[in-house]
Formats: structure tokens, sequence, C-alpha cells
């Protein structure tokens, strides 16, 4: 799953824009966030305050706040774990599927296309879709082991899932 992020230089550009100040700890967030796939707010503040002992956890906070606020990053709710901040993709649609393990926490992008189709029938019973987030729970196989889950499947049936996400638990 590539994902196309704006440069630092980009980032001051959007920051300027809306008319918010270019500051050491802002750009720290923000590289960051590019190096990480999936981080929670302690994880990023912990990162920062290794490279910038006088930044705070406050600052961090709202610097998230303000870079979710700008469209930047989106929080992912991930039961018993807290929320974890990616990157979004300005280039399409960044709506995908994760896998997270329930036991190290671990969060993973997955490809896992949902159908026209069934987007439709949504839209025309429920109401219009702003984004899809899919979230598959279980067991990773740890880093060694884990194979590239990126663009293993395509459309998926029940059964695919199944085979893909059990075999091994």
């Amino acid at each position: 799953m590539g994902t196309r992020q704006l440069s630092s230089n980009d980032l001051a550009d959007r920051l300027r824009e809306a008319g918010h100040k270019i500051t050491p700890q802002r750009m720290a967030v923000w590289e960051i966030l590019k190096k990480g796939k999936h981080l929670t707010a302690d994880m990023i503040y912990q990162r920062v305050y290794s490279n910038l002992k006088f930044t705070d956890a406050s600052t961090v906070y709202r610097t998230i706040e303000l870079f979710t606020d700008l469209g930047l990053i989106r929080g992912l709710l991930v039961n018993n774990h807290g929320t974890y901040y990616e990157v979004c993709d300005p280039s399409r649609d960044d709506s995908h599927a994760h896998f997270v393990c329930t036991e190290c926490g671990s969060v993973t992008d997955i490809d896992l296309a949902i159908d026209d189709a069934s987007l439709q029938q949504i839209t025309r019973t429920l109401g219009k879709i702003a984004r899809a987030d899919v979230m598959i729970y279980g067991s990773c196989l740890g880093e060694e082991n884990a194979p590239d889950l990126s663009e293993a499947v395509s459309t998926p049936d029940q059964a695919q899932l199944i085979r893909l996400f059990s075999s091994g638990t």
C-alpha cells in the first residue's frame, strides 16, 4: 500500500495557509508520524521528547489535534489499545482495512476492497458514507513470520477472510 505523504516543506506551507506557526515540535511530530505507521499519542510524545527534551505532552497532543483537524492524519480507535494515528494519503480515498493484533497491539494496513455494490446499498439504506474503516482483530504471526498482506486481498469473500486470518491460530 504505497502512501504519498507531504514533505516537511509542504507541511510548513499547509500550516502557514491555515494561519499556524511552524515550530520545531510540530515538525518533529510530523517526521515521527511519517516514519511510524500507527502510533499512539504517547508513542509520538516519547519519540519527540527523546529528540527535543523541552517538549511537553500537551504540545504533542495539541499538534495531533491540529494535524487531525487539517486532515493530515487520522485517528483509529482500536479496542482496548487506544487511538492510533496514521498519515492520510491526499492522493486517494484513504479508506482501508487494518489488522489489529489482540496480543501485542500492533496495527497493520491491509488492502481489503469493498465492492461498489455493497457501498451503494449502504448509501441507499443508511446514508452517505464519509469513510470506511474495517478493523480485523486476531493474533499476529510476529514480525519475522508475518507475510506481506498489503496486496494479498483484492475483493475477498468470507471464506477468503477466514482462511487468511485464521490459518496459524
